[in-house]
């Protein structure tokens, strides 16, 4: 039997995170019981960042956490890939028979808000001011991918919020830093960030690249194949994203990149305690059209 060729590295958000053993197993449950391809579960792997960040404490996932996840699943079950939200005239068309589900998602939005960003700028903030604990919350992507190149294996990468900007800015070191020389030849077969800032003012001017923002392609990390961007709508975090124009776009006309799609105003079914959380990454997990783009690349293996 031909063995799996790709490994699929999760790297998470910011905020309270259960512990990865616990969080792990539900990151990769979501994302694969829409797929039918059989990917073996050593083949999945996180990057775990969370206790990097100090007096960091794992979230409960007991009470309603538990109902959440069960419902979550059931939901997918029953409505397959039916529940893709295209461009345009397609997300009007979704929500004419959703209209106080509407109502319930663009409210729980405003009440998410504060705290979401309150969590962005905790973790932003040691991100950001200590250098050592972003090289220690890099460093835990960075094993796992060295590891899978070491025993040749395809990269696929699936990050969240927080986990995309600490993604990109290892691409970028990996790119072009001296002491990462020797990776220079490898490549990331595909990026997939789910409500990810990276469009954001204040993320750019604070990503490793920022001084080369003037400097054509050296702004840009030159080790991605493939780069595939989901939003939801309601998502405060993803907000008119511009990351196909700030990034994709670019990246690709530079020729960087090979592929790109950027979906937007998705539908992201998760509800906890009766509110939307348009921003929880499994309801990213979970959207169809992320599904058949992993699928696609996990063809070629």
């Amino acid at each position: 039997m031909k063995k799996f060729g790709t490994e699929i590295i999760f790297i998470h958000g910011l905020g309270q995170k259960l512990p990865e053993e616990i969080l792990l197993p539900i990151w990769r449950k979501f994302l694969l019981c829409g797929s039918e391809m059989n990917i073996p579960d050593e083949a999945v792997q996180m990057a775990y960042w969370a206790d990097c960040i100090p007096n960091h404490i794992p979230e409960n996932i007991r009470t309603s956490t538990d109902k959440a996840v069960q419902d979550l699943l059931e939901y997918v079950a029953v409505n397959k890939d039916n529940f893709h939200v295209g461009a345009g005239d397609k997300v009007d068309e979704f929500f004419a028979h959703k209209g106080k589900e509407l109502i319930n998602i663009l409210n729980s939005a405003i009440v998410l808000k504060e705290n979401i960003i309150n969590s962005v700028s905790e973790d932003a903030k040691y991100y950001v001011l200590d250098s050592h604990i972003a090289e220690q919350m890099r460093g835990c992507l960075l094993s796992k991918i060295v590891s899978a190149w070491q025993r040749k294996k395809k990269v696929v990468i699936v990050a969240h919020s927080m986990g995309s900007v600490i993604a990109y800015d290892l691409f970028w070191e990996l790119s072009y830093r001296a002491e990462y020389a020797k990776y220079s030849g490898n490549k990331i077969e595909a990026f997939f960030t789910m409500g990810s800032p990276l469009d954001n003012k204040e993320v750019q001017v604070n990503l490793l690249s920022s001084s080369y923002r003037k400097r054509g392609d050296l702004f840009y990390p030159k080790n991605l194949l493939n780069w595939y961007n989901f939003s939801c709508l309601g998502d405060v975090v993803t907000h008119n994203s511009q990351i196909e124009e700030i990034l994709l776009k670019p990246m690709k006309n530079l020729g960087i990149l090979q592929d790109f799609r950027d979906y937007k105003n998705l539908y992201n079914p998760y509800v906890c305690s009766g509110y939307h959380n348009p921003h929880k990454s499994y309801g990213y997990l979970v959207q169809p059209k992320l599904t058949k783009c992993l699928n696609k690349i996990l063809l070629r293996n």
